[in-house]
């Protein structure tokens, strides 16, 4: 229950951010915004490094699974995709969707493995 309170919490800051870069054009949510795309996506990198060379975190992210249905997570994140790519963010919108897309690989991958 408390993974899917921060994980609400966490996507509602998160759209939040999105709406005063978007709508509002607040030049610091732009670059915390465009920051934190490209965080992700760093983030991302790492975690498949570390999956890949620690056997323990690997074992702890099959643990974890999807907060949600795997469903509202890809959905979600492909949203805030074309969000991005709607108002001209594209290459934030890139990093974005690549991370998510490792992410996504990973626990794919770690299904097949069970």
């Amino acid at each position: 229950m408390l993974k899917k309170l921060y994980y609400i919490l966490m996507n509602g800051l998160f759209l939040l951010l999105i709406y005063a870069a978007t709508v509002l054009e607040i030049t610091g949510a732009i670059n915390l915004l465009i920051f934190v795309c490209w965080l992700m996506l760093v983030l991302a990198i790492l975690i498949l490094i570390a999956s890949a060379n620690i056997e323990e975190y690997g074992d702890k992210l099959k643990k974890s699974g999807y907060t949600f249905n795997s469903r509202v997570d890809i959905t979600f994140d492909f949203i805030i995709t074309f969000i991005l790519v709607w108002f001209g963010f594209f290459w934030s919108a890139s990093a974005y969707l690549i991370g998510c897309l490792i992410i996504y690989g990973l626990k794919l991958e770690d299904k097949k493995d069970d």
